[in-house]
């Protein structure tokens, strides 16, 4: 766990998991922020990507920079100038009479 970058993003992570900031720079994040089904992506250019799983997002857009607090790859901080950075969850259902494989 990365605590410096817990401090100093935690206004934005406050908002962003609904606690407070005093909480969150003491207590850090646990695995109930996480969800397996939300990752992040950032692109640089096509062939310059980074990808996150069980992860989320965090934006300064003032700063142009990014949080990445991913579950099991830690937290690190990324210029977004020129980049595109996406936060993805997949939900969905599956019914009990569905026959075939879940990818």
């Amino acid at each position: 766990m990365n605590k410096d970058l817990i401090i100093k993003w935690a206004s934005l992570l406050s908002k962003k998991l609904g606690r407070s900031e005093a909480e969150i720079a003491e207590k850090g994040l646990s695995a109930y922020d996480f969800s397996s089904s939300a990752s992040v992506e950032i692109y640089y250019s096509e062939s310059s990507i980074i990808k996150f799983d069980s992860a989320f997002l965090v934006l300064d857009t003032e700063s142009r920079m990014a949080a990445v607090f991913s579950e099991h790859y830690g937290y690190h901080e990324f210029s977004v100038y020129g980049a595109v950075a996406k936060e993805i969850s997949i939900n969905y259902y599956v019914d009990e009479d569905f026959e075939g494989k879940v990818t």
